[in-house]
This record gives structure tokens, sequence and C-alpha cells, in this order.
């Protein structure tokens, strides 16, 4: 009886077996047979030294050029120097001409640019920040330490057309 061939790789082992899923085998020179990670949610993982990873995260931002270039350089990649808005809506959908949607988006970036990123900080609570620093804030905030909370503010004494303000708690 003929045997069929089969193809192996470079250690003889068949193809069909060295091709396959091995993520809970022993790597490629037996690094991880004595890895032995307990099965448990992220949280789970996290909690117990989360307090001890955030101080060191802080300190390590607070205290090391390298680390804190590397939160700017975080916070120039992805947000930059403005938050613009993208605003795209489907014209045909709300029952616009294409020439008429365009005008309204001209005037929503507009209203955007003018609330988001005025010269005052219309829309944070303390007038200090523009929407872009918030973000920025946010982004860099995120890379070390995980969460950044904004609280809703409704301004009843304000002149301005958009009564919401933003508080960074």
């Amino acid at each position: 009886m003929k045997r069929t061939p089969v193809l192996v790789d470079v250690h003889g082992t068949p193809l069909r077996e060295s091709l396959g899923y091995t993520g809970g085998g022993i790597g490629f020179g037996g690094q991880m047979a004595d890895w032995m990670p307990p099965a448990e949610s992220v949280d789970a993982a996290l909690l117990p030294s989360l307090r001890l990873g955030n101080a060191r995260a802080d300190d390590l931002v607070r205290n090391n050029g390298i680390a804190a270039n590397a939160v700017a350089l975080h916070k120039d990649h992805i947000v930059g120097h403005l938050f613009l808005i993208s605003y795209r809506p489907n014209w045909r959908y709300l029952g616009m001409r294409e020439s008429a949607a365009k005008s309204f988006v001209d005037e929503v970036e507009a209203a955007w640019t003018e609330y988001c990123d005025g010269i005052f900080g219309e829309m944070d609570a303390e007038g200090k920040r523009t929407f872009t620093e918030f973000i920025r804030e946010g982004v860099g905030v995120h890379a070390f330490n995980g969460e950044i909370f904004l609280q809703p503010v409704w301004d009843a004494e304000t002149t301005q057309v958009f009564r919401t303000r933003f508080k960074a708690v």
C-alpha cells in the first residue's frame, strides 16, 4: 500500500500540526512551558495592583523625561493642535439637496468651532479650556492612568447660544 506524502516543517513536524493554533503550547523554544497564568477577567487581574500600577505610572510620567515626552507625542499624534469636527450628514436621507447640505455642514462646523474652540473657553465651566484641550488632557491621562470624567453643567446665566458647559472632575 502506498503512503500519502506528508509535508513537514524544518523541525520535521507535519505542516497540518505545525500551522495549527498552538496558543496553549510551549512556544518555539519551550520558553512558555512553565507559564501557567490564571484564567481570570481583566478586572480580576488588574484590581489587586491597580493603585500601585497607577502610582508607578504617575511617578514615571512626572519624573522621567522620556515617558513625559512619550505622552506628549501621543497627544500630538492623536489629537494634534486642533480637534476638528468632520460632519458629513446623509443629505439624501434628510431630504436635502446637496448644495443645501453643504451650506448646512458649513453652519454646523462654524457653530462647533465657535462653541468648542472659542477664545474664552466657552464650553468649559471654569472658562479656561477649549474642547481640544479637554481631548488632549483625556488622551494624556488615558495614556498612563486610564480614565477621565467630564461632568455636564447647565449654565442658565450665559449669553452664549449654547448653555451646556463641561467640567473635568
